[in-house]
């Protein structure tokens, strides 16, 4: 399915116990369907993910619409974890931005 990916954050950090090195790239992306929520939420806010470090390549370009295949597993505890199972660049986006000057 086509995400609007608004920004892009790839990463490294060396885990302190085991000295292994972990990697991986922060995705922003919009739902396509905005929050209507009845304590007063609503509309569209960034949600993370992280991909693996597999897709770095892939992911260069934000603003940009991606196809992401998502997929699902259970943490330590049973939960559901979103994971990133395979992305492609569709097309940038091309998001003007104004900045107003507050008096």
């Amino acid at each position: 399915m086509k995400y609007l990916v608004l920004g892009l954050n790839p990463w490294e950090m060396t885990d302190e116990k085991s000295g292994l090195v972990n990697s991986g790239v922060s995705v922003f992306y919009l739902d396509n369907q905005p929050i209507i929520n009845p304590n007063g939420k609503v509309g569209y806010f960034p949600i993370k993910v992280t991909a693996p470090s597999q897709f770095k390549d892939k992911l260069n370009k934000a603003p940009a619409y991606y196809d992401i295949d998502f997929g699902m597993r259970p943490d330590s505890k049973g939960k559901a974890v979103i994971f990133i199972h395979d992305i492609n660049f569709v097309s940038v986006v091309d998001m003007p931005l104004q900045v107003k000057k507050v008096s």
